[in-house]
């Protein structure tokens, strides 16, 4: 059994009533964040759920909007009174940073409860841990920032295979093309933004290619009213795969 919860499914631009980016990715043997935009917390918990049994969390990259919610999240954990350690897995530049963040904020690894064990994705061409293998493959989505920024800037998408089940989450993309090594073979869920490029941009490029289920998410305030002619858009193009839009709140199960 593999459950994708979506608690949030904004873009970077407050929409009222959403979420920022963050899912909840339940299997048999573990439940992991993927990115912890605001308020991944307070979605969390107003489902009866709770960070305190989180056994990692994926950061894709370190926009606000994919990150800002991991202060409350972690602040939560610790009034819960979490004991077992919490993976957090994002890219190498963001360790430091956040690790100093956290420590201001009163929440980070010297004062918390649990221990806090920070992973580079740069560290591994797969992560492999609580029955998941990841496979990070950088994006374009932050190079636009690197000629202006100290720091190295990355942006990763990741496919997870569990078993025989096999998800791609986007992280924010420059162009759809970004996806091409992560869906060089078939996959159950393609979870992708819309926010940086054109829906017939990412409709085309995804012809030909084997994906099971296309769940649209982070969409772009300008595309919001257009979501069912976007749909059937997408039926019409990728008659082979079942299109979504999330909703926060959706959930699905392979």
């Amino acid at each position: 059994m593999v459950k994708l919860l979506v608690l949030g499914s904004a873009a970077g631009y407050p929409s009222p009533g959403l979420g920022y980016s963050s899912c909840r990715l339940q299997t048999q043997s573990a439940e992991v964040l993927i990115d912890a935009g605001e308020p991944c917390s307070r979605s969390l918990v107003e489902r009866g759920l709770y960070p305190s049994t989180l056994d990692a969390v994926f950061l894709t990259h370190g926009h606000a909007d994919h990150t800002g919610g991991l202060p409350m999240l972690l602040q939560t954990a610790i009034i819960l009174k979490r004991s077992k350690p919490l993976t957090l897995v994002m890219p190498g530049e963001l360790v430091g940073p956040l690790r100093a963040w956290l420590e201001a904020a009163c929440i980070g690894p010297s004062v918390s409860p649990f221990a806090m064990n920070f992973v580079a994705w740069e560290d591994q061409r797969v992560f492999t841990g609580f029955g998941l293998q990841v496979q990070p493959e950088l994006t374009r989505h932050l190079e636009y920032l690197r000629p202006v920024s100290t720091l190295p800037l990355h942006a990763f998408s990741l496919r997870i295979a569990i078993g025989d089940v096999n998800l791609v989450v986007s992280g924010d993309i420059a162009d759809p093309e970004d996806l091409g090594p992560q869906l060089h073979q078939p996959v159950d869920l393609l979870l992708c933004e819309l926010a940086h490029f054109e829906p017939e941009r990412l409709f085309t490029f995804l012809r030909g290619k084997t994906v099971t289920t296309l769940l649209v998410t982070h969409v772009a305030s300008r595309f919001l009213p257009q979501k069912s002619t976007l749909a059937a858009r997408a039926r019409e193009l990728l008659p082979q795969t079942s299109t979504l839009f999330a909703e926060d709140g959706l959930t699905l199960e392979f």
